[in-house]
């Protein structure tokens, strides 16, 4: 679909109430739909493929894209619990077509988006407020492009994330020189990564094949299929130029994973089927779930503020949630 740029400021409302754990107030906004809902059943749950992931930006400025409506939004949180919309612009390719898109991420004024379908990604700027298309990135014949990340301490790399059920792996890519350095396969369908404080390890999640279009009966042959939930640990090498990461453990829970984000000594997971932000750390090498974060609905963006401040975009409401980490999981610095 050739793209089609539309401005609305008019986010949606806002409701408040308190997240069952943090006993913090979570604030709830809608955002606007144009098209027919796209519904997709996990296991036995159908819900709709709509606002898909967040970053922040800045305190007060994020970004947001949506599955459905191929499109990417800017937001500004203002005082009295206000959201704005400071500008959209379609998620797009090197043709001029805006697609699909699932996770993202940000690094200063720029971010990277995964185009789902196409199994790419775009980069784009933010300029005075205003987002800008900058290019598409596709190196190989690889679908379901599901999670980004731009790698620490290397401005040049990103880690890209893939789900299809014939390329389950992961790929680290210099996008200054559009060079794949490394591709490295996983036993289940991989769909984010993030990475302990001190860059020295990276956690990445991935899913069963239990995903299916449209809505399923209870008793459909998806929703019979075995589901759960992966974690690979990887130390990360001296140089990720001459030396791919190495797998030294692997954890196996309950759900289905989608986004992750670091934030100090843990790790938050979102949970889409439970419902949940599972949270991790590592210890001497070994993956641990010490919590389950309450209070969202079918989570699948997730970002964490420098203060604490959770950010989340929920398929089964199609809400974008804010509210603040329990106080055992904040740095001493971020503590009020």
């Amino acid at each position: 679909m050739k793209a089609q740029r539309i401005l609305n400021r008019q986010v949606g409302f806002i409701s408040e109430q308190a997240n069952p754990v943090t006993q913090s107030k979570m604030l709830k906004f809608t955002f606007p739909s144009n098209r027919k809902p796209y519904f997709v059943t996990i296991r036995d749950r159908a819900r709709i493929s709509g606002l898909t992931s967040v970053r922040f930006l800045s305190n007060d400025v994020l970004v947001a894209c949506d599955f459905n409506e191929c499109r990417s939004s800017l937001v500004e949180l203002g005082q009295g619990n206000k959201i704005s919309l400071l500008d959209h612009h379609p998620t797009l390719i090197d043709n001029g077509y805006a697609v699909a898109t699932d996770l993202l991420d940000a690094r200063a004024n720029e971010f990277v988006v995964t185009n789902f379908a196409q199994g790419s990604v775009s980069f784009y700027r933010v300029d005075e407020k205003k987002i800008v298309f900058l290019r598409e990135l596709n190196l190989n014949r690889f679908k379901s492009a599901h999670g980004v990340r731009y790698v620490p301490n290397y401005p040049q790399l990103i880690w890209v994330s893939y789900c299809g059920k014939n390329n389950k792996c992961f790929q680290i890519i210099d996008y200054a020189t559009d060079n794949i350095l490394w591709t490295v396969g996983t036993d289940e369908q991989a769909q984010d990564v993030a990475f302990t404080a001190d860059g020295k390890h990276a956690l990445l999640f991935a899913r069963t094949p239990h995903i299916s279009e449209g809505k399923r009966a209870p008793d459909s042959k998806v929703s019979l299929k075995e589901m759960y939930a992966t974690a690979y640990l990887y130390r990360m090498p001296e140089d990720l130029h001459t030396a791919p990461p190495m797998l030294v453990d692997t954890w196996r829970g309950t759900g289905h994973i989608d986004a992750s984000k670091e934030f100090g000594a843990y790790i938050f997971a979102a949970n889409q089927y439970e419902d949940v932000v599972d949270v991790f750390t590592i210890r001497d090498e070994k993956i641990e779930l010490v919590q389950k974060i309450e209070g969202f609905c079918m989570p699948h963006g997730l970002d964490v503020r420098s203060d604490g401040l959770l950010a989340t975009t929920n398929y089964g409401d199609q809400t974008m949630r804010f509210s603040f980490l329990p106080k055992h999981f904040l740095p001493s610095r971020a503590l009020p």
